[in-house]
């Protein structure tokens, strides 16, 4: 589309000024413009275009409808999408009524907010059709409480939605109580904006390109369609350091890591016997050996160690059969000082690499942790002596700190620290490419660093912001019949 047909459509699609029949009478004190159309596809979480991306069986696709209305006066609207002259769909709807007055003096009129109305229409049957055309007419009719009608179109072109994640791309984020939230890309770049308004001139002027280019980050994931890492980095901006939670299935949402919960514990669990390395000859070290215990990194992971001091502690204190699991403690926010040791702590694996992985899982987390917790119950067996724990099922959560901390060194300088290399970037936020491992001269090179030096520079004018936090997912039960075994608790109850 040229900009001269663009223009032309814009022009023809604005909204009439009232509710009146009669289409000559443009103005009245009592209506302001009320109709406003936008439309979108929303690929959501799952639909966003990477290649490598597993694509669910059955994908939900849908186009949203953006206007704003003038509640005092609509009391109906309809919605009808059209492919040519087919109806592909078509709605009614009552807006809510909501009706704030600013009046003054008795004299004056009350002055009404206008609101945004949103509507969404899953598309996903017309797929086929709306992926083949360039253009679909998106028709909003509004009646006012007298009857009258008002409308406006807009034309959209389909295709091109796929390409513009800045307004139709969205992510699903949970709460505490694990209720689902939606933020679009859009609201992510105003928030950058709002945040970079914050900066004083005098402040701004001094940054180095690359800082500045920190600061665009949001804009630049949000366009390459890493929305996740996007909101990870306005997130750290702004500063509020409060935890994020993330649905358990984004942490598997790449190709590299898809099904990596049920793969890796089945491989794990193929051989598990014992509870632990006591009294059976086995070291770290031996690998035949090592994949027969339920806690077998105790030599490597420090929290696994502690987690099973704590099982055998609090076995000591065991004289009956009882459950085990199920009322684990988690540290959710950065702040808190405690580490909460849960004696079920059985597994924590590691995923990604320490440079980062270019994807929106990479841009959020870096390399981050599968932390898995058993449930089950322990019984005694009379016959060998000796207790017995049933497991039967696992519960596994995702956890990050987001951070830009530095703490290894490299081999050829070991008494000196380095920074954790996170790309080169393209600048350009209209047009922005992938960062590549290697570099070039038109890129910018950045690492934790870096990161750490731009929030030196802005706390000291800013009264908070650039705060790590923590990022973590909801819990996921996993019972399948792998998971279900009776490990021998070594040694005399």
């Amino acid at each position: 589309m040229t900009q001269e047909q663009f223009e032309h459509i814009t022009v023809n699609c604005r909204p009439h000024k009232v509710f009146y029949n009669d289409w000559s009478q443009y103005y009245s004190d009592d209506f302001a413009d009320t109709l406003l159309p936008d439309a979108g596809l929303l690929k959501g979480e799952a639909f966003r275009g990477n290649k490598n991306r597993k694509e669910p069986e059955k994908q939900r696709k849908q186009l949203r409808v953006d206007f704003n209305i003038k509640e005092k006066t609509v009391t109906q609207y309809n919605i009808t999408v059209l492919w040519k002259d087919e109806i592909l769909y078509e709605m009614s709807f009552i807006p809510e009524v909501k009706i704030t007055p600013y009046v003054k003096t008795e004299t004056e009129k009350a002055v009404f907010t206008q609101e945004k109305q949103t509507v969404y229409w899953d598309c996903t049957e017309f797929m086929g059709i709306l992926m083949r055309t360039e253009r679909i007419t998106v028709r909003i009719v509004a009646k006012d409480s007298d009857g009258n009608t008002s409308l406006s179109e807009r034309i959209v072109n389909p295709s091109d939605m796929f390409k513009k994640p800045v307004k139709n791309n969205y992510i699903v984020f949970l709460d505490a109580d694990n209720n689902e939230h939606t933020i679009y890309g859009d609201d992510i770049i105003r928030r950058q904006e709002s945040f970079i308004e914050r900066i004083p001139k005098a402040v701004y002027d001094t940054l180095s390109d690359t800082h500045k280019l920190i600061l665009h980050l949001p804009e630049i994931m949000v366009k390459l369609d890493w929305i996740h890492g996007a909101l990870c980095q306005i997130h750290w901006l702004e500063g509020s350091g409060k935890s994020l939670k993330f649905p358990y299935e984004f942490f598997m949402s790449e190709k590299r890591v898809e099904d990596f919960d049920v793969k890796n514990l089945r491989e794990y669990f193929k051989g598990v016997r014992y509870l632990s390395f006591e009294n059976l000859g086995y070291s770290p070290s031996n690998p035949d050996g090592e994949n027969i215990f339920l806690y077998n990194d105790t030599s490597k992971l420090p929290v696994i160690l502690e987690s099973l001091k704590l099982f055998h502690e609090n076995l000591s204190k065991k004289e009956d059969c009882g459950p085990v699991g199920g009322n684990e403690r988690f540290k959710t926010e950065r702040s808190e000082t405690e580490s909460f040791v849960n004696e079920n702590l059985f597994l924590s694996y590691s995923i990604g690499y320490e440079d980062g992985d270019f994807d929106d899982i990479g841009a959020a987390l870096g390399k981050y942790a599968m932390r898995c917790y058993y449930q089950g119950w322990l019984d005694k067996n009379y016959q060998l002596g000796q207790w017995v724990l049933n497991v039967e099922s696992v519960k596994c959560r995702f956890f990050d700190d987001f951070n830009f901390d530095d703490d290894k060194k490299v081999w050829w300088k070991p008494l000196t620290w380095f920074s954790q290399m996170l790309g080169y970037w393209d600048s350009d936020t209209n047009d922005p490419k992938e960062p590549f491992y290697f570099g070039i001269k038109i890129r910018q090179n950045l690492n934790n660093k870096k990161f750490r030096q731009l929030r030196n520079v802005l706390q000291v004018s800013l009264n908070n912001c650039c705060n790590d936090f923590y990022i973590f997912s909801n819990i996921k039960t996993i019972d399948d019949e792998f998971v279900k075994k009776s490990i021998i608790i070594l040694g005399e109850y």
